[in-house]
């Protein structure tokens, strides 16, 4: 029987459980209650769309339009010029990579790079000098971009007035609308620079894979690259060298001296003079005695102390820019990746994915030059290799050579003609700055100074290089223009005018270059350029080509001393015969209905070509050079004289030539009785 008290100490349930719980007693007190929450943002449900968009200033806004600008000015009209006898190359060396004949790197027509990726634009946008040239247009208009990545150097304003000077500069817009390799080399260097200072300020291992892949690429487009790494390398080399002389006890002496003369941003007008008259006297010996070394000795020696000066004075352990710490900084495996990023690209490019590994290591040829090494050719290393460090021995066994046979001054004049921009604004920039310098605007006139002296220096010269010494001006004429800005009112309208005046004139220069004399060499900077009759008499070939043979089977003898541009616009026909100049008179050669001789060779095969109908036209042709034959006294006489400005401002305005120009002919032979294109 159940006990009559369980059921009065039977369990409560739940519910009185809880009640009891949250009953408060008498005896017990009550405490306020806490304050309520922060009100927190819901988190959206999921699946719902979330759009974070970046936000957009002024600024990006104006890199977007130089962007776009940029870009409609390369690629306007840019496939109508006649085809340059190193466009013609280029082009048809891929063109034979699309077709399937594969491709051999040979370092007379630079590196690789531009050969893939030009083929891979014919693949996506068919065979054509628009598509031939699409590269440089890419790239060229990219490089109008870089220095927003310098603003934190340069300051905002100087960098967006650096991407407005590439974008409308005479020399920056011509090479971005010609297929060569110097347009990629220079936007190459220009990441790489902004890879060792991004660097040096963020520490993040994504700038040293930006590095080795600048390099890399760099090395697969040009042989030009072994002149900026040396340029990089040796600032370097003294960016470290210094600060690890400051640890020593010499390098405490070293900094006395320096504070010296002036602060870490500032430089007494005594050293400054000094360094100045000593320049002064070296140009004095140059001009009187006739020697070439004291100028440049004196240049090499006060820029490499500038950039000594800048990094020791600022070596202490708090300095924002620790080249050594830098380096020091990179680990094991971010070198690892480094390399592996350089050597894979090196791989894929030389050996054009694995297809042609004599890229990488000619066999064939030894290392060393001899007799039966590369003939007609005396550098001691072997030039005829056709793999990477073949391209270097060949480069630089051609030195010598003076290909173009332009003298010391060559660029000094394009500067005057074309840029005026960066020879007036960036040679004032390196005077501003040695006043008030910085280590950035140190290494910018580093570069500028060493590639142009190098340049001026090396035996191969054309215009499509100056771009590479310009860059540099480039960004320190814009860091000098906003200087000149911050300044009181009268000088700000001065430099107002100036810059205002100095565009005017480059944007004339541009307009005259690219879009009115593309292919004429009453500028100076078209250089050995094909003339306008090479296109139009492969057209004519072509036309009767197609209606005596229904297609492209006419044959046709060409003296190979005219192989290109015809060997490109004529490369849909098997059956042209690019001849040498013995066999020229010898048959079927002879006789073929069609026939280009060049002018040198045209007298000994005339008499047998009394059945054809021919025309004399031209081939090439370059700019008058005269100038070739200036020395110091003429210069001076020149300065003096009325007659010489006037011809030089009837040239900037009017585009009046120098004198007749100079170039090479051809004679075109059409058998009688072949259909008339027309």
């Amino acid at each position: 029987m159940a006990n009559p008290q369980s059921a009065a100490r039977r369990k409560p349930r739940f519910r009185e459980r809880n009640t009891l719980k949250q009953a408060p007693t008498k005896s017990r007190l009550s405490t306020p209650p806490p304050p309520p929450p922060a009100q927190v943002r819901r988190r959206p449900q999921a699946g719902a769309l979330q759009l974070a968009l970046p936000q957009v200033r002024v600024e990006h806004v104006l890199y977007a339009s130089l962007l776009l600008i940029g870009f409609a000015l390369r690629f306007a009209d840019v496939g109508s010029r006649a085809m340059h006898g190193d466009e013609a190359e280029h082009a048809w060396f891929a063109w034979h990579l699309y077709n399937g004949t594969g491709y051999q790197y040979d370092p007379v027509y630079h590196g690789p790079l531009q050969f893939i990726v030009t083929a891979f634009f014919y693949f996506l946008f068919g065979v054509s000098e628009t598509s031939a040239r699409l590269m440089a247009v890419l790239f060229g208009t990219a490089l109008i971009v870089l220095p927003y990545f310098f603003r934190n150097h340069m300051g905002r304003v100087a960098a967006l007035l650096a991407s407005a000077y590439i974008t409308f500069s005479p020399a920056f817009l011509y090479v971005s609308r010609l297929e060569r390799d110097d347009i990629f080399t220079c936007f190459f260097a220009f990441t790489l620079a902004i890879a060792i200072f991004s660097y040096l300020r963020a520490r993040k291992a994504r700038y040293v894979y930006l590095g080795a892949a600048s390099v890399a690429l760099s090395l697969a487009s040009m042989e030009n690259t072994y002149i900026t790494l040396f340029v990089f390398g040796s600032f370097l080399v003294v960016a470290v060298g210094s600060e690890m002389l400051s640890s020593r006890r010499l390098g405490a002496k070293l900094v006395d001296f320096w504070w010296r003369t002036g602060s870490e941003h500032r430089i007494e007008y005594s050293l400054l003079l000094g360094t100045g008259a000593l320049l002064l006297a070296a140009f004095v010996l140059t001009v009187w005695k006739g020697f070439a070394i004291p100028v440049p000795l004196v240049l090499g020696v006060a820029i490499v102390l500038l950039v000594h000066r800048q990094v020791i004075m600022r070596s202490t352990p708090d300095g924002e820019l620790r080249f050594s710490e830098g380096l020091r900084s990179i680990s094991r495996q971010q070198w690892l990746n480094a390399v592996t990023i350089l050597i894979a690209i090196l791989f894929l490019t030389y050996s054009t994915f694995g297809t042609n590994l004599r890229g990488i290591w000619d066999a064939s040829q030894p290392l060393l030059n001899s007799a039966q090494g590369c003939q007609g050719n005396h550098f001691p290393l072997n030039p005829c290799r056709k793999d990477i460090i073949g391209g270097l021995f060949y480069w630089l066994s051609q030195h010598g050579v003076h290909r173009g046979g332009q003298p010391w001054f060559y660029y000094t004049f394009l500067f005057g003609l074309y840029e005026q921009i960066a020879l007036v604004l960036g040679v004032g920039g390196i005077l501003w700055f040695l006043r008030r310098p910085t280590l950035f605007t140190s290494f910018l006139t580093y570069w500028a100074v060493l590639m142009f002296g190098i340049y001026s220096w090396a035996g191969e010269k054309f215009p499509w290089l100056m771009i590479h010494p310009l860059l540099p001006f480039t960004l320190l004429a814009a860091m000098f223009v906003a200087e000149l800005l911050r300044l009181a009112r009268p000088i700000k309208w001065g430099a107002l005018a100036l810059v205002g005046l100095l565009a005017l004139l480059e944007i004339h220069s541009a307009y005259e270059v690219n879009y009115v004399n593309g292919a004429d060499p009453v500028e100076m900077m078209v250089y050995v350029q094909s003339a306008p009759d090479t296109p139009t008499v492969a057209r004519d070939i072509l036309v009767r080509s197609n209606k005596a043979t229904n297609g492209n089977d006419l044959h046709v003898t060409i003296d190979s001393l005219d192989t290109w541009p015809f060997a490109w616009y004529l490369r849909d026909m098997p059956n042209v015969a690019y001849v040498q100049s013995p066999d020229l008179t010898k048959k079927p050669y002879s006789s073929n209905p069609v026939i280009i001789v060049d002018a040198a060779d045209q007298p000994a095969l005339a008499p047998q070509l009394r059945n054809y109908t021919g025309h004399r036209y031209r081939l090439r042709w370059w700019f008058p050079e005269d100038y070739k034959t200036l020395s110091w006294q003429s210069f001076f006489q020149d300065l003096k004289s009325p007659s010489y400005w006037g011809v030089v401002s009837d040239w900037l305005i009017n585009r009046r030539p120098f004198g007749p120009r100079q170039g090479l002919f051809f004679y075109y032979y059409v058998k009688n009785g072949l259909v008339s294109p027309y």
